[in-house]
């Protein structure tokens, strides 16, 4: 679920006023500047490994290519994936999702 949807959903929950496009912007600054202390959730990246190579692997990801992108690489496995679907790839998201 892309960070503005999330941004849109406490607002509406918790009568926040929360600026969308801001506030979600801020999010990601934040996340950005601590990527290189993000670690691995291990079991997850183990089967990134033993399957690579042998069955077709994919990223599915209501987050931003650039972000993602990075992320995967600080963990030292971007290369291992065949496809990576980011936010800009569809219109709306699950459950019922509509590509751009």
């Amino acid at each position: 679920m892309p960070t503005e949807h999330i941004v849109e959903i406490l607002n509406e929950r918790h009568g926040y006023s929360l600026p969308v496009k801001e506030t979600a912007r801020y999010k990601e600054e934040l996340y950005l500047q601590g990527i290189a202390e993000i670690g691995p959730i291990e079991p997850v990246v183990e089967i990134v490994r033993q399957v690579h190579g042998k069955l077709p692997l994919a990223v599915a990801s209501g987050g931003h290519r650039h972000v993602v992108s990075r992320t995967l690489t600080c963990l030292g496995i971007l290369d291992k994936f065949d496809v990576i679907v980011c936010a800009e790839d569809y219109r709306r998201g699950k459950p019922h999702p509509i590509p751009s």
